[in-house]
C-alpha cells in the first residue's frame, strides 16, 4: 500500500531558477514544473484537471479529480538504458488535500514507475492519502537488466482530492561500497545512504516511531531499582525498536471485561531502563466468585517478535515492526527495543459471572514486578458473530483442519475457498470435475464446526478458459498472463456457442455434488474481480454468470466487485457482491448510495479488505468491526495468502517480488505462530458479535427497553466516524469504551444484571 514516510534528501542538489533544488542528473525533464508541463503527458478523464500553479518554491503541477472512475496524471518515459539493472531514487515535494482511498484499495494518489522487461509491467510506487501540507517524499527502485521501457506518473489513480508535486528528481545514486551480511544479502553503500540488496533488489529502511517526545525516560527512584518499566501503548503493534513510553502509558495493573467463550488480549510492553539478560512473564490463576478459577492454562501466552517486513505489496521500503507472535519464553530486552507480550485470555465458556483477580509475574534480572489482574466476566452470552471469512490460498486439504480452527478461533463463520483448483478433464461431450480435493476441505470444514454458508471458487477463475483447453478450442484467442500463468481470453459476444451447454453442465455437476455429498449451503464464485469494463474479466463474468444461472437458476452467487456501476453490469446474476468496505464507511452519501442501489437490484453486499498488508493491530481491528457495522455490510471478508508457511529468515519478507501477505506462520515444530494483525482481526470479529448480540436482545426486547437499546445502538454506530481512517482520537481505547457500553446494555435487556 506504499509509504508516506518523509525521509531526508542525501543526494547531492544544485540551485535552479528561484533558488529551487534539482539534483545533478536528474531524468526527468523540466521536474520543477518551471517550464509549465513541457516534457510532461497528462490524463485528464471526467471530473479530473491538471494545471500548473504558484507554489512555494516557484511553478508546481497541481492535480485534481471529483470523479474516481478514471485516473489523473501527469507521465513522463524514461530513457530504459539509462536505468536498467540500476536503483533509482525519486525525491520530490508534495501537497495532498483530501485524498480519500477510491475504487480499489490501491485507488490513491501515487508516484509510480511502470518498467517492461519485454514480456510484463512491473509496477513499483508510493502511495498518498488524506491531507498534509507541503514536505519531501522519496523512493527507493531497483530496475530490472532486461528493462526495455519505463513511464513514470504522478498523480491520482481512480480516486478524488487534489495533489500538487514539485521539484521532482528521479536520479541513479552510485554505488560506493558493498558487503555480504548474509546469503543474497548485503549492504551496499550509495551516495545517498546505506541499503540493503536482497536477492537482487535494493530496500531502504524507514524509521516507524514518533519523531517526537521524549528522549529518554525519566524513571522513579522505584522504577530505577527495578531496572524496567510496564507500559501500554493504545496500538500495542506500535512499539516500535527505539520507541520510549510516556508517563502516562505506564501502567501497575490491567483490567479486562469478557463474556464466557470469549477469546481476549491482555498486551503489555517491557521497557529496559538498563540492558536486562533475562526477562520473564508468567501468568498466574484467576479466582472468582465463590473461590471459581480460572485457570492459568486459560492464557496463550506470548511474546512480539521484531521482524524486517516491507512496506507496501510492491514496495523497495522496509521497517522493523513486532509482528510476529511467538511462544513466551525468557529472552533478554535491551533498552532501545520494548519487548511486547501477548496473553490471549480464552474465558471458559462456564466461568461464573463475576469479578475475577489475579496476578501477572513479571520479573527482571532477579527484580519481580507482580501485576494485578481484573477481570469482569459478564453475565451475558454472546449471540453467533456476523459472517466473516477468509479468502483461502490453498490446494493442498492435508493441513485444513488446522486452518479451519485456527480461523474458527479467531472468530471466523466460514471459508471462501478461493483455489481448489478441482481437476477438470473431458469425457467425450462432457467435462468432468474431480471433486476429491473439495470435499476433504469440506470434511474439515465441518469438523472444526463451521456451518456457514461455504464460497467455492474451484477453478481460479478459470472455468471458461480451461474448457477452451480441454475442448481443443483455445488457438484463435489471445493470451494473458494471469496470476503468473499464462491463459486464453476472449472479449464478449467470442465464446463458442457449443461451449455454452458444456459450462452450465459443469455447474449443475457442482450443485448436484454438493446436495449429494451434503455440503453447506455454496454460493459459486467464478470469477475475481471483474472491475473494469475493458478488461477480459469483466467479459468472463459476464458469460459465466449469466451460465451459471441458466444451469441452476436457484445457485447463489458471489462476486468481488467493488463499484456500483460494475455491479450493475452483472446485476441480473449476482446475489453476494464484495465490495470494499471503506467504500459505503466513507460518507453518508455513499452509504446511502448503497443502500438505494440494494432496493433496486437485491441482494446483499458483504465488505472486503486486504489487511495481511498492514501489519497493524488496530487498522485490523477497525475494519474487522466497527467499520462493517457502519458501512450496514451484511457479512465480512479479507484476502490474504492464509496457508502459513515457515518464518525461514529475517529477510524473509524482502525475498520475491511481493510483500508475503500472511496472517499467521509456522514454526519449526509445525505449530501456528499468529501475527498482531491476526489478532486485530480476532478483536475486530468480536466487536461485531456484541453489535450482533445487542442487536438479537433489541429484537426480542419491548417497550421503553426497546427504545433504549435501539438508541444505545444507534448512538454506538454514529460515533464510528466516516472516513475512520483520517480520525486519529478514534482508536483501540474508545472502540473498548464502546464495546463496554453495548456489553452493559446487553446485560440489561438480557435481564441479567
Amino acid at each position: 500500500m506504499g509509504t508516506t514516510e518523509v525521509l531526508p534528501l542525501m543526494c547531492c542538489l544544485m540551485l535552479g531558477p528561484a533558488g529551487k533544488a534539482f539534483a545533478a542528473g536528474n531524468l526527468l525533464q523540466n521536474g520543477d514544473f518551471e517550464r509549465a508541463l513541457e516534457g510532461w503527458q497528462t490524463t485528464e478523464p471526467p471530473g479530473g484537471t491538471v494545471d500548473v500553479v504558484p507554489g512555494p518554491r516557484g511553478q508546481c503541477a497541481r492535480l485534481s479529480s471529483s470523479d474516481r472512475s478514471g485516473s489523473t496524471y501527469v507521465i513522463q518515459p524514461i530513457d530504459p538504458e539509462r536505468i536498467k539493472g540500476k536503483r533509482l531514487r525519486l525525491d520530490a515535494w508534495m501537497k495532498a488535500e483530501d485524498v480519500v482511498i477510491g475504487a480499489y484499495p490501491y485507488s490513491q494518489a501515487k508516484a509510480t514507475l511502470v518498467w517492461n522487461d519485454g514480456q510484463a509491467d512491473h509496477d513499483l510506487e508510493i502511495d498518498f492519502l488524506y491531507t498534509f501540507d507541503w514536505r519531501r517524499i522519496s523512493a527507493v527502485w531497483t530496475i530490472g537488466e532486461n528493462c526495455t521501457k519505463a513511464t513514470f506518473y504522478l498523480g491520482m489513480h481512480t480516486t478524488t482530492g487534489t495533489v500538487w508535486f514539485d521539484d521532482v528528481v528521479l536520479s541513479t545514486p552510485e554505488l560506493q561500497s558493498e558487503k555480504p551480511i548474509a546469503e543474497r544479502v548485503d549492504e551496499r553503500v550509495y551516495d545517498d545512504g546505506v541499503f540493503l540488496r536482497v536477492d537482487g533488489r535494493d530496500f531502504m529502511e524507514v524509521q516507524l516511531r514518533p519523531s517526537h517526545g521524549p528522549t529518554a525516560f525519566e524513571s522513579t527512584p522505584t522504577e530505577a531499582s527495578r531496572k524496567f518499566v510496564v507500559f501500554r501503548s493504545d496500538n500495542p503493534s506500535a512499539i516500535y525498536p527505539g520507541t520510549v513510553p510516556s508517563r502516562k502509558e505506564v501502567i501497575d495493573s490491567l483490567d479486562v471485561l469478557a463474556a464466557p467463550d470469549q477469546y481476549e488480549p491482555v498486551t503489555f510492553a517491557v521497557f529496559a531502563l538498563q540492558p536486562l539478560s533475562k526477562v520473564t512473564v508468567t501468568p498466574g490463576p484467576l479466582v472468582g466468585p465463590g473461590g471459581a478459577t480460572i485457570p492459568e492454562t486459560a492464557f496463550d501466552a506470548r511474546m512480539g517478535r521484531y521482524v524486517i517486513q516491507r512496506v507496501g505489496y510492491t514496495g523497495a521500503d522496509y521497517c522493523v515492526v513486532p509482528k510476529l507472535l511467538v511462544c513466551n519464553a525468557e529472552t533478554a530486552v535491551a533498552p532501545e527495543r520494548p519487548q511486547l507480550y501477548w496473553l490471549t485470555l480464552h474465558v471458559p465458556p462456564d466461568a461464573p459471572a463475576g469479578n475475577y483477580r489475579g496476578t501477572i509475574r513479571v520479573e527482571a534480572d532477579g527484580a519481580p514486578m507482580a501485576l494485578p489482574l481484573s477481570l469482569r466476566v459478564l453475565p451475558l452470552r454472546l449471540g453467533r458473530s456476523k459472517p466473516w471469512m477468509l479468502f483461502f490460498y490453498n490446494n493442498d486439504p492435508a493441513d485444513a483442519e488446522l486452518y479451519f480452527r485456527d480461523m474458527r478461533e479467531h472468530g471466523m463463520t466460514s471459508v471462501i475457498l478461493a483455489q481448489v483448483m478441482a481437476p477438470l478433464r473431458r469425457e467425450g461431450d462432457r467435462a468432468v470435475v474431480d471433486f476429491t480435493t473439495s470435499d476433504a476441505f469440506v470434511e474439515a470444514y465441518r469438523k472444526v464446526g463451521f456451518t456457514d454458508p461455504l464460497v467455492y471458487n474451484p477453478f481460479h477463475d478459470r472455468l471458461a478458459t480451461i474448457l477452451l483447453d480441454r475442448f481443443g478450442l483455445a488457438d484463435p484467442f489471445p493470451t494473458v498472463v494471469n496470476y503468473g500463468e499464462t491463459i486464453r481470453v476472449f472479449k464478449e459476444g467470442e465464446y463458442p456457442a457449443s461451449l455454452h451447454e458444456t459450462y452450465r453442465q459443469v455447474v449443475r455437476d457442482i450443485y448436484r455434488h454438493a446436495e449429494k455429498a451434503q455440503w453447506p449451503p455454496t454460493l459459486f464464485y467464478p470469477v475475481d474481480e471483474p472491475n473494469d469494463p475493458g478488461d477480459w474479466r469483466m467479459a468472463a463474468a459476464r458469460l459465466e454468470y449469466r451460465l451459471t444461472r441458466e444451469a441452476v437458476p436457484t445457485a447463489r452467487t458471489f462476486c468481488t466487485v467493488y463499484s456500483i456501476p460494475i455491479m450493475e453490469r452483472l446485476d441480473p446474476w449476482l446475489d453476494v457482491r464484495a465490495c470494499h468496505v471503506v467504500v459505503p464507511a466513507a460518507d453518508e452519501k455513499a452509504h446511502q448510495a448503497c443502500e438505494d442501489y440494494l432496493r433496486r437490484a437485491g441482494g446483499e453486499i458483504w465488505g472486503i479488505e486486504w489487511p495481511a498488508m498492514w501489519d497493524d493491530f488496530w487498522r485490523a481491528r477497525e475494519v474487522a468491526g466497527f467499520v462493517p457495522a457502519k458501512a450496514g455490510v451484511t457479512a465480512m471478508t479479507a484476502w490474504t495468502y492464509y496457508n502459513p508457511a515457515p518464518f525461514t529468515d529475517e529477510y524473509d519478507d524482502l525475498r520475491g517480488e511481493f510483500k508475503h501477505c500472511l496472517l499467521s506462520y509456522r514454526d519449526g515444530d509445525g505449530q501456528l505462530i499468529p501475527t498482531v494483525t491476526w489478532e486485530g482481526i480476532r478483536a475486530g470479529a468480536t466487536d461485531w458479535r456484541y453489535l450482533a448480540t445487542l442487536e438479537e436482545a433489541i429484537a426480542k426486547a419491548t417497550g421503553a427497553e426497546r427504545e433504549r437499546g435501539l438508541r444505545v445502538l444507534r448512538e454506538v454506530i454514529a460515533e464510528v466516524p466516516w472516513r475512520s481512517e483520517l480520525k486519529p482520537e478514534w482508536g483501540n481505547g474508545r472502540a473498548a469504551e464502546l464495546r463496554a457500553r453495548m456489553a452493559e446494555q446487553i446485560v440489561r435487556l438480557q435481564g441479567t444484571r
